[in-house]
């Protein structure tokens, strides 16, 4: 489901990752 990519995004953003600016 497309929610995985966003749950993905945001635990990138949590590990203060740059994925998609």
């Amino acid at each position: 489901t497309a929610k995985t990519d966003e749950e993905a995004r945001e635990l990138l953003t949590q590990f203060n990752m740059p994925f998609a600016k």
